[in-house]
């Protein structure tokens, strides 16, 4: 199988044999390209896969953020990448005489982490929190997409009135202030200086810089705001915080515990769990 795990700065790609083990990997940055360019690379992906291996291949697994018609395998709407009613699966179809299967990135993160991970519940919510944020729901053992496949769209749901414009065209977004995007505005603008890399954040955090630790536990405050209405909405007890705004760890743990403890019933509030899990996205 070829498997592809789109988000706003990176495409990822796997060649997955039947028995689930990954047998070759790559990624190659996406930042700044069109929407047309983005379509490129994904093709540019499969190849590059499809080269690393004699064996048959036997379908096409693709996850990309934003509104994705899993029915039809269209990308109703991914504003990160410039994509607007992308028949996605038909032009791979067309292209590479395979089946193929189209779905929303933190849907297929989910599904992932319910089939293959531990649990006892029937029942889970992963939010995949990067660049962009986006939550897939698990009811019942079966992914639950929404009766307009929307389902856990929570990065654009305005956190904060009259806030920063998002990539939507809202104000005060969920991403901008609780994504790596929206934590790198944030501490440019307090700062007056370009915005840092991710990697520097991470490490003045872990060297005690408390301005930067106190931009992650807000963060986390926000994030923790969307997993408590989850959490009354749907009272569900497994909640999996996935992704590269983990490895903030604490002080962005810390503000989700609080603001779930602070905003639902004590008897509902389950403790977040961090994970990566290698089953359900890719990452290195």
């Amino acid at each position: 199988m070829l498997c592809l795990d789109l988000s706003t700065s990176y495409f990822r790609g796997a060649l997955v044999n039947l028995r689930g083990e990954m047998v070759h990997r790559l990624e190659t940055a996406v930042d700044g390209r069109t929407a047309s360019a983005a379509l490129d690379l994904v093709h540019d992906l499969i190849a590059q896969l499809h080269s690393q291996t004699a064996a048959p291949i036997l379908g096409i697994g693709l996850g990309t953020p934003g509104l994705v018609d899993t029915e039809r395998g269209i990308v109703r709407n991914a504003v990160n990448l410039g994509w607007h009613d992308l028949p996605m699966r038909a032009l791979l179809e067309a292209q590479y005489d395979l089946p193929v299967y189209v779905g929303n990135d933190s849907h297929v993160a989910a599904l992932a982490s319910y089939s293959y991970d531990p649990h006892d519940t029937a029942n889970l919510v992963l939010i995949k929190a990067g660049r962009g944020i986006g939550a897939g729901i698990v009811l019942g053992g079966q992914l639950y997409v929404g009766d307009g496949f929307g389902a856990g769209e929570i990065g654009h749901v305005r956190v904060v009135e009259e806030g920063e414009l998002c990539s939507c065209g809202n104000r005060g977004c969920l991403e901008t202030v609780a994504s790596i995007r929206g934590i790198l505005q944030q501490i440019a603008a307090q700062t007056g200086q370009p915005a840092p890399t991710w990697e520097e954040v991470l490490q003045a955090a872990a060297q005690g810089d408390s301005s930067v630790q106190a931009v992650l536990q807000q963060a986390g405050v926000h994030m923790g705001t969307a997993v408590a209405h989850l959490i009354g909405i749907l009272n569900v007890e497994q909640i999996v915080i996935a992704g590269q705004l983990t490895r903030a760890g604490e002080p962005f743990l810390a503000g989700i515990r609080t603001a779930v403890n602070q905003r639902v019933l004590p008897a509902m509030a389950p403790t977040p769990r961090s994970a990566i899990p290698h089953s359900a996205m890719i990452w290195f």
